[in-house]
């Protein structure tokens, strides 16, 4: 699997969900924004069939133009089941770039300024076999 198609995927499965989704990272991405990182590991040959096992970090980034706002839209994508979720989207979404996907976890709550605008991120751990 070429990693570019799998970074791909995993920025149109977040599509539609209130956040400007890039598979690329972006000099100065448009908030909300779900960036794909590159892979903080990839484990070769962990299935039968030769598959690789690939860690993705993806930070989630709310502009900050009043703490409600901004904590509501990251309250939303991280809780599972919820209408916006972005941890049930990935989960539910299948695509040729994968044979499976699990969001592992969301850490790092923390608000950060990115050019002068003040902002609230959280960062997923997606794993994806392909």
């Amino acid at each position: 699997m070429i990693l570019g198609q799998v970074r791909t995927a995993l920025a149109e499965a977040m599509s539609g969900l209130g956040f400007t989704a890039y598979a690329v990272l972006p000099g100065m991405p448009e908030l909300p924004a779900a960036l794909v990182g590159f892979p903080t590991s990839i484990e070769y040959h962990q299935t039968l069939a030769g598959h690789s096992q690939y860690t993705f970090p993806v930070s989630l980034i709310a502009p900050w133009t009043d703490e409600e706002s901004a904590q509501q839209l990251i309250d939303t994508a991280v809780s599972y089941g919820a209408t916006g979720s972005v941890v049930s989207a990935l989960e539910s979404s299948t695509s040729t770039a994968w044979v499976s996907l699990y969001v592992a976890s969301a850490s790092n709550f923390q608000p950060m300024t990115i050019g002068e605008a003040r902002a609230v991120a959280v960062d997923l751990t997606v794993v994806v076999t392909a």
